[in-house]
């Protein structure tokens, strides 16, 4: 441990100056006193074990010396003693604080308080602890410490104990892994920063079961200081801080009703986040088969496969209201009766909790749908040399969300700034062709907005509008010769744009083309 050493004038011959210099001020001659008197005393910025001088009058009577807090010197351990100077060593446990002069007659303050520099050193702290564990300091001068600073902020200026050789302290419940800084007072406030890092103890993870588990199941997480866990983030984003149990070796969790596959963030007071090595599998209800295929609409469908216990309802292709009378059910077979206006597409679950499955076996009823397109821009994908050439909002294409015809429609997020969707990229002369035709579906919240059809970016003409509903696939059917003369593009199409009116939320284009 380092000494620091500081050089200061001789205290006698810079306090007798002081006094001599007083007195020779003085004009007239006072009557002789024989009270004790404090006059001065000093220096400032004594350090203990350090000599300090106390000048007055009939000092010769002083008995003790007594220092903050109650630590009495007797004259018979004074360095030096005269009618009007005493010399006594600082008390390595003086603190900052008013002196007092025992005399047979009583006590004599001074009026004001003595500091000391204090060079306070650190020779031991505790390494590791958890939040809201006490953790000990120890080391010389520690009555002087006034805080310690955990690292990013968190202030401890409350102590469970403190004496001059230790400090016992509580970890803040927010604290985080780094560097203490331990603040003194003084003459001089000092600062001692750890040169390494104090370590917050953090829930480990050794294993999760079951790692395949369906929704709103218990999960049961193991490890160590798992008690500290404040909260568990889901793949899906979703937070639970409500557990079936928690101790210190495990947690007991419901898996929420929309999580997916992945792995399981735990997040403690500080916000330290600890990631598990293992994944959770959501188990959800899947198809191996459809029985007959093709089946025609008003016939029962047998749905094979696994989980099917967990479908709640089934969304057809073509159909705008959920089927969930269903003939049979078991955990492995569904016998449902497919709708009159279903159509070939692919199917979606909705599941007992909520979630929306989507299913990848095409349902194939005669006739393979609606009326093929002789020319398409969109079916399950882009054709004919289209791309996507949107702005604004966000695009997912092909998406298989929801599809009004095969395994994939567009899904357009419109953001409110008359944003579109656009084919661009190549091009179609549509001199031959009678009819444009759209299907629009549109998202939660969509019902009612408009969508404006835009050709060869002539903006002042807009043609092909198309009023969206909620919930439901709409067949949007226009002249190719309306549409040629109304918005001035001719026939020659190079740019189609779907543009929404200061449209917010989703809507799905399928089955776009020319029949």
């Amino acid at each position: 441990m380092s000494k620091y050493i500081h050089s200061k004038l001789n205290p006698i011959l810079a306090l007798s100056i002081l006094m001599l210099f007083a007195m020779s001020c003085k004009k007239t001659v006072e009557p002789v006193s024989t009270e004790v008197q404090i006059l001065s005393f000093g220096p400032t910025g004594i350090q203990h074990g350090e000599t300090m001088v106390i000048i007055g009058r009939n000092l010769l009577d002083v008995n003790a010396v007594v220092f903050t807090p109650g630590l009495e010197i007797n004259s018979a351990d004074f360095e030096s003693q005269t009618d009007d100077l005493i010399e006594v060593i600082v008390p390595m446990a003086a603190e900052k604080g008013k002196i007092k002069l025992i005399t047979a007659d009583g006590e004599i303050e001074s009026k004001t308080e003595i500091d000391f520099e204090v060079l306070f050193s650190i020779t031991d702290i505790t390494a590791e602890a958890r939040p809201e564990d006490n953790i000990t300091i120890r080391g010389e001068f520690l009555n002087w410490i006034e805080s310690v600073t955990f690292f990013k902020g968190n202030v401890v200026d409350s102590f469970v104990s403190q004496s001059d050789t230790e400090i016992v302290l509580t970890v803040p419940k927010e604290a985080k892994t780094g560097p203490l800084i331990i603040a003194g007072r003084g003459t001089e406030p000092v600062f001692f920063e750890t040169e390494t890092d104090f370590i917050v103890t953090l829930p480990v993870v050794t294993g999760m079961t079951p790692l395949s588990i369906r929704h709103t199941d218990v999960l049961t997480i193991s490890g160590t200081n798992l008690d500290l866990t404040r909260e568990i983030v889901f793949p899906d984003g979703s937070v639970v801080s409500d557990f079936e149990k928690i101790t210190e070796s495990s947690i007991e969790v419901k898996v929420p009703a929309t999580s997916l596959d992945g792995t399981l963030t735990l997040v403690v007071h500080s916000l330290e986040e600890i990631v598990t090595a293992e994944a959770i599998s959501i188990i959800l209800p899947s198809i191996t088969e459809l029985n007959p295929t093709p089946v025609p609409a008003g016939s029962e469908l047998t749905i094979t496969g696994a989980n099917l216990d967990l479908v709640q309802s089934i969304a057809f292709p073509g159909v705008p209201d959920l089927v969930s009378d269903f003939n049979n059910q078991a955990p492995t077979e569904i016998k449902v009766t497919v709708p009159d206006s279903a159509i070939s597409g692919l199917m979606k679950f909705t599941t007992i909790h909520g979630f929306v499955v989507n299913t990848d076996i095409e349902l194939k009823l005669p006739g393979g749908g609606p009326t093929p397109l002789t020319y398409t821009f969109f079916g399950d994908n882009f054709e004919n040399g289209w791309q996507d050439w949107s702005w604004g909002g966000t695009v997912e294409a092909p998406s298989n969300e929801v599809v009004f015809n095969g395994t994939a429609a567009i899904k357009k997020t419109y953001d409110g700034s008359w944003d579109g969707f656009s084919f661009g990229g190549s091009s179609v002369n549509v001199s031959s062709y009678t009819n444009m035709v759209v299907y629009v579906y549109g998202g939660t919240g969509t019902g009612g907005q408009v969508v404006q059809m835009v050709l060869n970016e002539i903006w002042g003409s807009p043609v092909g509008i198309m009023t969206v509903t909620e919930g439901q696939w709409t067949e949007f059917s226009f002249p190719v010769s309306d549409l040629v003369t109304n918005s001035g593009a001719g026939y020659d199409w190079t740019r189609i744009i779907f543009q929404g009116q200061g449209n917010t939320g989703d809507i799905y284009f399928d089955f776009v083309g020319f029949r």
